[in-house]
């Protein structure tokens, strides 16, 4: 049997906004980010402000359709439920790699880029 990779890249709906635009993102496990849950990192949306979508149930899933809750990555804002632990990881996670998110979400570094410079949690 073959690893998955610990990242991946897809096309997506953002269904949480109800948007019919896809946007791009990386989906990123706890192996890479030291966050519990998977982690979705998009390109920049003009409906909402800089964000990264948590996986809720199933907490490990890439799947968009799944529950999500979602981070603004300036004021650490979150719509929708997340347990506590996730979401104090979370905050760390986006305190260490806030510059990289931004870039991305402006679109100023690809995702080979944004891989490149994410740091985990330790």
């Amino acid at each position: 049997m073959t690893e998955k990779p610990s990242h991946h890249k897809q096309s997506v709906i953002d269904d949480y906004d109800d948007d019919d635009e896809a946007e791009d993102m990386v989906s990123l496990r706890s192996d890479r980010t030291g966050i519990d849950n998977a982690i979705f990192v998009s390109s920049g949306h003009p409906r909402h402000a800089a964000r990264i979508k948590i996986a809720v149930d199933p907490p490990k899933s890439f799947n968009p359709r799944g529950n999500t809750a979602s981070m603004s990555i300036h004021t650490y804002n979150v719509e929708g439920e997340l347990p506590t632990r996730v979401r104090r990881q979370a905050e760390l996670w986006i305190e260490l790699n806030r510059d990289a998110l931004l870039l991305y979400w402006h679109t100023e570094i690809d995702t080979e880029e944004l891989l490149a410079r994410l740091k985990k949690l330790k």
